[in-house]
């Protein structure tokens, strides 16, 4: 009781019975079996995937906008869980009609489209030269095929999904081959993105790159769905690059070249993918499934005029209307621009460079001179060092002679003295004489 109380309010599924044509009542011819298919071939039309389709008129719809495998479905968001509603990028998809839808996601992908990013990836591409250079199976496939190996047989590739004949208007029919278009390009993107590793984001890169599984579009014509491709590219993945862009383009169109046996395997896969992801597996229940089931009885002759179709598209940047071009032409030019101001800072640096290797060769002379001059001083100071002994030698010399002869002088002046005073004293003598013989 509690566990049925605290159970969420809605449901967590959208499958529906198939509705299977009705038998005709004519007779089957046991004995030619591919008379019938040759009739078939015989009244299918040519499609002509350049003009615009005109799949369904909405203005006679009586109720809520379509959507799913063939715009078979309708309210199925309003019945699912609230969680559940957030798969899909279209807010409120049981009340938008398509038209709106379309102008509802081109305004979202313009609003998400990064100048920078697209620029990181166009100049910094290294790695998305790697994913370039990866090769898919069904180029491996093809080039068996080419040396005359046989196409793998489709019964394996079953899985339980039992084949019948879906009620499909045929105003319709080329919307559906429109959407495997879509499908197979985001398969395709994944794939290469992951080298056929698939991952936890792969789910999400899927949903996200498919307007069918993210919007629920419907396309009218081939080039829409290829310009619807490329801008989601551009938006929202990992890598976004033209050129991985034009890569996976040709990826799809390989696979659909190789028949409805590669599809299957691819549209198995994705479904795969899809039940593994909670709550992305509401979208099998939607378009996976159903196009696993109708592919099997689809015609091989229009899926080979798609493939040659596809072969022929070749897009401009300037058809995205993003302003590839002119993003391109501006970055170029503030490039050239940086380029020169680093030209001119690396000038500037070099003859800052250049200026400061002769400050420090004229330093490193003049010390050299300042050495060389003190060694010459140290050489004369040595010198004068020994002249200077020398000369006081010589003074030494010079002064004890000159001692000596002073000591001469002071003798003969004390002898001179002596002789002068002996003189003196004899004169006096005699003058004292001659008192006294004046006396008497």
């Amino acid at each position: 009781m509690i566990t049925k109380l605290l159970t969420p309010k809605g449901q967590t599924s959208a499958k529906q019975p198939l509705i299977e044509v009705i038998d005709d009542g004519n007779e089957h011819n046991p004995e030619n079996p591919d008379s019938e298919e040759e009739e078939e071939e015989e009244e299918e039309e040519e499609f002509d995937w350049r003009v615009k389709q005109h799949p369904f008129q909405e203005e006679v719809l009586l109720d809520a906008p379509k959507y799913g495998f063939a715009n078979q479905r309708s309210g199925v968001f309003g019945k699912l869980q609230e969680e559940i509603c957030e798969i899909v990028d279209l807010k409120e998809p049981d009340k938008v009609s398509y038209k709106d839808r379309r102008k509802l996601r081109i305004e979202s992908e313009n609003e998400k489209f990064d100048e920078d990013y697209y620029l990181a990836d166009l100049h910094q591409d290294e790695i998305i030269q790697q994913l370039l250079q990866y090769e898919s199976p069904w180029q491996q496939e093809l080039q068996l095929i080419k040396n005359g190996s046989p196409k793998e047989d489709i019964c394996k590739y079953f899985w339980g999904f039992q084949c019948s004949n879906d009620l499909i208007e045929e105003s319709v029919l080329p919307s559906v081959y429109l959407g495997l278009i879509d499908l197979l390009f985001a398969y395709a993107y994944n794939h290469r993105i992951t080298e056929g590793e698939n991952n936890v984001e792969s789910s999400w890169k899927i949903c996200k790159i498919s307007s069918t599984l993210s919007w629920l579009e419907v396309f009218t014509n081939l080039e829409e769905v290829v310009v619807t491709c490329f801008r989601r590219v551009l938006c929202f993945p990992l890598y976004r690059h033209w050129d991985l862009a034009n890569m996976v383009l040709q990826d799809t169109q390989q696979i659909l070249s190789l028949g409805k046996q590669r599809i299957l395997k691819c549209l198995l896969e994705m479904h795969t993918i899809l039940s593994e992801s909670y709550p992305r597996y509401i979208l099998n229940d939607l378009y996976v499934t159903d196009y696993c089931v109708w592919i099997q009885s689809s015609s091989d002759k229009k899926l080979e005029s798609l493939s040659q179709a596809l072969t022929k598209i070749k897009l401009e940047k300037s058809d995205v209307n993003f302003g590839l071009l002119e993003i391109e032409e501006a970055a170029k030019i503030l490039q050239e621009d940086d380029d020169n101001d680093i030209d001119n800072v690396t000038n500037q640096i070099a003859q800052c460079q250049l200026s400061e290797d002769l400050i420090s060769s004229k330093h490193s002379k003049d010390s050299d001179d300042d050495s060389s001059s003190s060694d010459e001083n140290t050489s004369s100071d040595d010198e004068c060092t020994d002249s200077d002994d020398e000369y006081s030698e010589s003074d030494d010399e010079d002064t004890q002679n000159d001692l000596d002869k002073k000591c001469i002088e002071n003798n003969n002046v004390k002898e001179s003295d002596k002789y002068v005073s002996d003189i003196s004293d004899k004169t006096n003598s005699e003058n004292n004489g001659i008192c006294e013989i004046e006396k008497k």
